[in-house]
């Protein structure tokens, strides 16, 4: 070979920074185990707060749909109260009894007794 093709290094490295080199080169290729769990956490707690999100949106649905329903039963409550209201009023009352026929009691008596508990139950 020419003298003017071959080039020698003049460059003289410390055993130390070889080393290291070479270790730097090995590690190269590998995943570090540290980077690969902290990108897996942030994965998961992204899926965590999309599901948790989503979970909410769905609740957030349901709440309004009982809301709807609670509003209406409470207008049928309301409707119902006023129909008991009208149906035992005094005036529906007199009616149903002119319809019946009935007559006013005018002279009314209660018994008076011994109940004890034997007796109320039937037993002598």
């Amino acid at each position: 070979m020419p003298q003017a093709l071959s080039v020698t290094s003049s460059i003289t490295y410390s055993k130390k920074r070889v080393k290291t080199r070479r270790i730097l080169k090995r590690k190269e290729g590998r995943c570090h185990l540290p980077v690969f769990f902290v990108s897996f956490l942030i994965i998961l707690c992204f899926f965590s707060y999309l599901y948790l999100n989503l979970k909410m949106v769905e609740i957030n649905f349901d709440l309004r749909d009982k809301e709807k329903e609670l509003i209406k039963l409470e207008q049928d409550i309301e409707r119902l109260n006023s129909q008991i209201k009208e149906f035992t009023s005094l005036d529906k009352l007199q009616e149903a009894a002119k319809e019946l026929k009935l007559v006013r009691a005018n002279d009314v008596r209660y018994l008076k007794g011994d109940y004890s508990s034997s007796t109320a139950l039937g037993n002598k």
